[in-house]
């Protein structure tokens, strides 16, 4: 269960970093509503997700990231067809050299079996700094 659970985290990160957008709104539920040290942002439709992965991507292009991984640290048990997993991410540059690391809570709805939706993001932990997340986010 978990390795496919990892596996949509993974074709999350992809979409973003391909900078394929559209297939990133597909993984989500809109309006989505991300929690950040820079506040509270309510990501209402489908040109405004565009937008804030843009920026996103923009701010993480200053690093030399050529690969990335993913390890689910905690996982609660389902209810009402919903989950709460979160998830650390690490990217690297490549000489393997550390270049950013972020800690995400995700909420996420189950559709149908091995098959989510994200209703709701937390960062614990931030790749990028504060002054970076504000402009991303608003």
């Amino acid at each position: 269960m978990d390795e496919t659970l990892l596996q949509f985290l993974k074709g999350v990160r992809n979409a973003l970093f391909n900078e394929d957008f559209d297939t990133l709104s597909q993984f989500c539920v809109l309006p989505l509503v991300v929690y950040s040290a820079a506040g509270v942002a309510t990501i209402k439709d489908h040109e405004e997700l565009k937008s804030v992965a843009d920026r996103y991507r923009q701010v993480l292009s200053a690093y030399p990231i050529t690969h990335g991984d993913c390890r689910i640290v905690q996982r609660d048990p389902p209810v009402n067809q919903r989950c709460r997993v979160t998830a650390r991410w690490n990217e690297y540059s490549a000489d393997n050299t550390l270049q950013t690391s972020s800690l995400v809570r995700y909420f996420l709805i189950e559709i149908k079996p091995g098959d989510w939706l994200i209703e709701m993001l937390v960062y614990l932990e931030m790749a990028v700094s504060i002054e970076d997340a504000e402009r991303i986010l608003h």
